[in-house]
């Protein structure tokens, strides 16, 4: 009934069947009379919290087309019908089910789907691009840095400087999903000083021919990232420890090494050019240290994320490896405890 009350007011709902509780999630599948209603639910819930501060959804299209239901109980309803039959075989609906894991957990044999679609192969988000268009990019931006910022919106597969556009780059992002977040949160901020555009391409996917050419730095204007450790989404577990927000001025850091502490992180991001924070507030545990970058403007926290996100290097003395991870808080002042946003990240 929850789920029912959630889906309801974008869609008809015909059939809703919870085929998954385990680890504290539950997996369902909810039937719409039309895509039309499963689009505008998902557009209007995914990310959104059932309660205050918990229970995130995390919506997609299943390659199910249609549910079947033996009975209405605690897991299985039709709200097309109060006694249904349970004559239908109880195998398609182990299939409706397999397919479902398949999508969400991005098992081989549908990670190609996944990876096109970004949701079901039967609606009209199969042929929606997915391709986007930045303009207004400052001479120092190069792939590597323009990721930084992306990978908080979407997975990235490749990004490429136009050498024949000065500040102009094709962004591929995996799925519409992605795209979508990119461009609500990203349009119109400035990025090391000058503000960014971002819009759909025609352009069905960036492609790999022809020679490469070099950005103003002297990196390769094409990077694929298709495979890159510092991919936020590639799992499910992954992709809801992340937060959909617009770029705030106040930043979470996370997955340092514990040896450092506030004037490292500060020497850190002097040393490579991002504007200083007005307060950081950090947090210890047992495998990492994470905490809070406050700044007195949005823009500066962007321009660091651009600059320091992913940085990586060895700790002086002990060698130790770090790489440092940021992320938009969302927040507009900081909390009393930085435990209250470095928890989500401090296993990363």
């Amino acid at each position: 009934e929850v789920l029912h009350t959630i889906a309801q007011p974008h869609g008809k709902v015909l059939r809703i069947v919870i085929h998954n509780r385990a680890n504290d999630l539950i997996e369902s599948l909810i039937e719409f009379d039309c895509i039309v209603g499963a689009e505008a639910c998902l557009n209007a819930i995914n990310g959104a919290d059932i309660y205050a501060g918990c229970c995130t959804l995390d919506v997609t299209f299943s390659k199910a087309q249609s549910l079947n239901v033996f009975k209405n109980d605690d897991d299985t309803y039709d709200y097309t019908n109060n006694n249904p039959s349970i004559a239908k075989q109880r195998s398609e609906q182990r299939n409706d089910a397999r397919e479902f894991d398949d999508r969400r957990l991005g098992n081989r044999s549908n990670r190609r789907d996944m990876d096109r679609v970004g949701g079901s192969s039967g609606s009209s988000r199969y042929n929606e691009p997915r391709v986007l268009m930045v303009h207004g990019l400052d001479s120092k931006m190069n792939p590597d840095r323009l990721f930084n910022i992306l990978c908080m919106y979407g997975d990235v597969n490749k990004i490429k400087f136009l050498t024949s556009k000065r500040g102009v780059a094709l962004v591929e992002m995996k799925n519409q999903v992605g795209s979508e977040n990119t461009l609500t949160h990203l349009n119109r901020v400035k990025v090391l000083g000058q503000s960014i555009s971002v819009s759909q391409s025609k352009h069905r996917e960036v492609g790999l021919f022809g020679a490469i050419g070099k950005c103003d730095d002297g990196s390769d204007a094409l990077q694929v990232f298709s495979d890159s450790r510092f991919l936020r989404f590639r799992t499910r577990q992954k992709a809801m420890r992340n937060r959909i927000v617009e770029p705030s001025r106040i930043l979470q850091f996370f997955a340092l090494p514990t040896e450092i502490d506030e004037n490292w992180l500060l020497k850190l991001l002097e040393d490579n050019g991002c504007p200083t924070p007005s307060s950081i507030s950090m947090h210890k545990s047992d495998i990492c240290s994470s905490g809070l970058l406050e700044y007195d403007h949005s823009d500066e926290a962007v321009d660091t994320c651009v600059i320091a996100n992913h940085l990586t290097g060895s700790l002086p003395g002990s060698g130790k490896r770090y790489c440092l991870k940021l992320a938009f808080t969302g927040r507009r002042q900081m909390p009393e405890s930085a435990m209250e946003d470095t928890k989500m990240h401090d296993e990363d």
